[in-house]
């Protein structure tokens, strides 16, 4: 075999190996800034689209909470014949180092279709982000996950309740609502805020 051949091989499969593999770059975002193993223990399957008043947010960035005010556009490849459920957290609470509050419920939106958020089932209305002062970045972790059942999640918690909202604990719901065949989030973004004055 010829050089250039080879060289044509080894090109093809390289390709393969990433269109096999298209979570690998929000995979390294999410084991570098510890997500996994922090709040998840499966990268998500796929990136959510986010947008803060037209700011496009990549794993990892970082907003001001001013730019964080209102609720985001989110959207993402969702079958219209299955529902979701949108959670958004804040595992830093009150600081990373010190997080006596994993994880704090910032937003919830349950049976949702495909991804029209609108016509789910709004459980935690959105909540800005407040990192206190002298806490440092808190990271905001966007998560959906498919419903396996065709039935809608009914439940009576109260997510505006303080105690619910405050210590929410991921792996219960999930189990507790059967929310995916894997630990894996069908989508998932995140970003960093701190506490700014003004």
């Amino acid at each position: 075999m010829t050089i250039l051949p080879l060289l044509v091989c080894v090109f093809l499969f390289a390709c393969s190996i990433t269109e096999a593999n298209p979570t690998s770059e929000i995979g390294d975002k999410f084991l570098k800034d510890e997500i996994v193993p922090d709040v998840i223990n499966e990268v998500p399957i796929s990136q959510l689209s986010i947008k803060y008043n037209g700011i496009e947010i990549t794993p990892g960035r970082t907003l001001t909470v001013k730019q964080t005010e209102i609720e985001p556009e989110i959207s993402w490849s969702g079958d219209p014949t299955k529902k979701y459920t949108l959670l958004m957290l804040d595992p830093d609470v009150p600081g990373r180092q010190v997080h006596g509050y994993r994880s704090v419920l910032h937003w919830m939106a349950i049976n949702v279709p495909g991804n029209s958020i609108i016509d789910g089932t709004i459980k935690r209305i959105y909540l800005k982000p407040k990192p206190a002062i002298g806490t440092g970045l808190h990271r905001y972790v966007f998560l959906v996950y498919e419903q396996l059942h065709k039935k809608d999640i009914e439940f009576d918690d109260d997510y505006h309740d303080l105690k619910n909202w405050t210590k929410f604990t991921l792996d219960k719901f999930i189990k507790r609502h059967g929310l995916a065949l894997s630990e894996a989030p069908v989508g998932g973004n995140y970003f960093f805020a701190k506490y700014t004055n003004g």
